[in-house]
Formats: C-alpha cells, sequence, structure tokens
C-alpha cells in the first residue's frame, strides 16, 4: 500500500501553520521525511527527519518524535524553521513576493518514495502593489483597495539596505496598509548606511 500525505492546506501564508500526517504505512515502519526549498533568493535549503509510525501505520508531525534528523523534539513546522541552506548553494535571482515551494519526500527503508509539496505565500491575492518613487522617495505601498481606511505601517530595512518587500507585503495580508521604504542602497540614494538625510521622513 502507498503512503498517503494529509495536509491541511497545500497553499497558505508563509507564516501559517501547516498540519502534516502521513497514513498506510506499515506499524511501526521507520521512514524519513525530507523537505527541500529554494527561497526568493535562489537559495536552495533542506531539511529531515526520521520516524517510527504508530500502531495503525501513522505518523502526525504535530505529536511525533523524531528519531534523528535536523530537529529533535515533536513539532509541527519542525521541518520548516529546521531548514538550513545546501552546501556551496550560492543565490541567484531575487524574487521576495514570489511563492516558495517546499517539496516534501517520503523514503522507505525498502526502497519507494511518495511526494508531495506546500505553498506557501508571500502576499494574499487580495493585497494590491504600488512602486514609489517621488522626490526622492523610494518604497513600495501594499493596500485593499476593496476595504475601508485601515492602519497603516512603515516597513523599514536594516543594514542590508534596500526594500523589505516580502515583510511588508505579509504583514498587509493581515489586514494593514503598509509602506516598504527605503533610505539607502536603491537608486539615487546612499549606497551605504552613512550620510542617511534626516529630512527623509518628512517627505511621507
Amino acid at each position: 500500500m502507498k503512503p498517503k500525505f494529509h495536509i491541511t492546506q497545500n497553499s497558505t501564508l508563509i507564516d501559517t501553520k501547516v498540519e502534516i500526517r502521513i497514513t498506510d504505512l506499515l506499524p511501526n515502519e521507520i521512514v524519513t521525511l525530507k523537505a527541500e526549498m529554494r527561497d526568493n533568493l535562489g537559495v536552495d535549503w533542506e531539511s529531515c527527519a526520521e520516524f517510527t509510525s504508530d500502531n495503525e501505520g501513522k505518523i502526525n508531525l504535530a505529536t511525533a518524535q523524531p528519531l534523528s534528523g535536523t530537529y529533535d523534539m515533536p513539532d509541527i513546522t519542525g521541518l520548516f524553521w529546521s531548514m538550513s541552506p545546501i552546501r556551496n548553494a550560492q543565490p541567484k535571482n531575487r524574487t521576495p513576493l514570489k511563492p516558495l515551494e517546499t517539496k516534501i519526500f517520503l523514503m522507505r527503508m525498502k526502497g519507494g518514495v511518495t511526494s508531495t509539496s506546500i505553498i506557501r505565500e508571500v502576499v494574499s491575492p487580495e493585497v494590491y502593489r504600488l512602486p514609489i518613487s517621488v522626490k526622492g522617495l523610494v518604497g513600495t505601498f501594499f493596500f485593499h483597495p476593496k476595504s475601508g481606511p485601515l492602519p497603516t505601517v512603515i516597513v523599514l530595512g536594516g543594514s542590508e539596505g534596500g526594500l523589505r518587500e516580502s515583510n511588508a507585503a505579509l504583514l498587509a495580508s493581515h489586514g494593514f496598509n503598509t509602506l516598504a521604504l527605503a533610505y539607502f542602497g536603491t537608486e539615487n540614494q546612499p549606497k551605504k548606511l552613512v550620510c542617511i538625510p534626516l529630512d527623509y521622513m518628512e517627505k511621507l
């Protein structure tokens, strides 16, 4: 019998917990789960964990104790947060708002692989994106055109510079209007975090 994945949501926001269960294994069967993902910088990540099914041939990641792997306690999100970059991975094309696909493989000791995938969205479909470049002000506005007045949050990056669009988009997906604002590291702005004009915020 081929094992089956049971996933609460195959497509959801990236900060939403996803319940993963597996059925139709042999009772007390040892299997390995491996997760693979390419992030929005093009870097490949992976994690893994080994489990023993229960007497009914089932595994629930929320309660199952890993025998070994990249995390060591029952955790519904363990396969996601315990990922690490694959050795020598190099950043490629930056796609900050692209949905992230996580592929999950189940490998049996006697051979055979079953797989599934989970799409984790950075921004929900009802959120609109508006690039802004006015009077030296550089940013991206995420808003809900069909909703009434909403609180607006300004999202600033840190020492990496540029825009933190993914952070702003995810926050907007939870009911805010957000402005991802760049104050250095983009065109016509200081290249480094030095000599930042203090009147920059007055342009808002």
